[in-house]
């Protein structure tokens, strides 16, 4: 199976042309989740956080990163 990028599914789910921001990429694809993430107003925090579960949990490349994302987000 073909797993699409963080970049491909961000840009299919928003319709942004310029893609993800870096922090939202970052969010995305690390191994782990970080505890506490401090962004400004505007930038895109919903998204970040829906997308990015999105993809852990479905299209991450590594299975153990898909198996440990939480089944439920709330």
């Amino acid at each position: 199976m073909v797993r699409p990028t963080f970049k491909a599914v961000f840009k299919q789910a928003t319709g942004e042309s310029k893609g993800p921001f870096r922090y939202q990429e970052k969010l995305a694809t690390r191994p782990t989740l970080p505890e506490l993430t401090a962004v400004p107003t505007g930038l895109g925090k919903t998204a970040a956080a829906v997308l990015g579960w999105l993809w852990r949990r479905r299209f991450h490349p590594e299975p153990e990163v898909r198996v440990s994302t939480p089944r439920h987000l709330a």
